[in-house]
C-alpha cells in the first residue's frame, strides 16, 4: 500500500511540475482571411485545433497580418474556435495571447467564453491603441471545447459614443500556451496499475 501511495504521489508531482508549452499558433494572412492553424508535433495526438471563425461579424479590414471583425452588437457576435482534447487528457493553464486594438466605436470590454461560460479574469478593453492581451482561461477538459471572444453587452463604446458596427482587430498571431497532461482520473488509474505491477512482482520474487 505504501508503494502505491508513493507511486500516486510521484505521478502527481510529475504532472504538477510540468512546464507550460507553446501548443499552437494561429497566423493571419490578412484581415479578410480565416486564420491558419500551426500545430506542434509534441501534442498532435492529444489535441486538435480549429481555425478562427467570425460568427455574425463582418470584416472591417483586409490589412496584412490581422484578423478583424465589426458589428459587435450582440453577445452572439463572436470570434470562435474549437479545441478538441483527446479522451483521458486535459490542458492546464491554457493561456491565449495576441495584440489587439479597436476602432473608436469598437466594442468595450471583451472576454473569453469557454463552452458558454464567461472567464471573468480574461476581461480586456481593446480601446483605440494597440495593446497586448494575454488571458489565462484555466483548464480545457477532454472533448470539444468551444472558445469565443465576445462582448457581453453588445453596446459598442470606446470613446463616449455608440455604434452598430464598431471594429476590433487581432494584430499579431494568436498563440495558445499550456500543459497537456493526463486527467487526474487517468493518472490515478496509471498509479494503481503501476502499484499492481509492483505487488505482482513482489509476490513473484517472494
Amino acid at each position: 500500500m505504501k508503494k502505491l501511495v508513493a507511486l500516486l504521489i510521484g505521478v502527481g508531482l510529475i504532472a504538477g511540475s510540468a512546464q507550460a508549452d507553446l501548443l499552437v499558433t494561429w497566423t493571419f494572412s490578412d484581415g479578410n482571411s480565416t486564420a491558419a492553424v500551426s500545430e506542434t508535433p509534441d501534442n498532435w495526438d492529444e489535441v486538435t485545433y480549429g481555425e478562427l471563425n467570425r460568427i455574425n461579424l463582418g470584416v472591417n479590414t483586409t490589412a496584412a497580418n490581422q484578423f478583424a471583425g465589426n458589428n459587435w452588437t450582440s453577445p452572439n457576435n463572436v470570434i470562435r474556435l474549437l479545441v478538441t482534447v483527446a479522451s483521458g487528457f486535459e490542458i492546464q493553464n491554457a493561456t491565449f495571447s495576441t495584440r489587439v486594438n479597436a476602432t473608436n466605436t469598437g466594442p468595450g470590454d471583451v472576454f473569453w467564453r469557454v463552452n458558454g461560460s464567461q472567464i471573468a479574469t480574461s476581461e480586456f478593453n481593446p480601446a483605440t491603441s494597440a495593446a497586448d492581451w494575454s488571458a489565462n482561461i484555466g483548464t480545457l477538459s477532454e472533448g470539444v471545447n468551444t472558445l469565443e471572444i465576445y462582448h457581453p453587452s453588445g453596446v459598442n463604446v470606446t470613446s463616449g459614443t455608440t455604434s452598430s458596427a464598431g471594429g476590433m482587430r487581432l494584430l499579431t498571431n494568436m498563440t495558445l500556451e499550456g500543459t497537456v497532461i493526463p486527467e487526474p482520473g487517468t493518472m490515478i488509474l496509471l498509479g494503481m496499475g503501476l502499484g499492481a505491477v509492483a505487488l505482482i512482482r513482489r509476490k513473484i520474487h517472494a
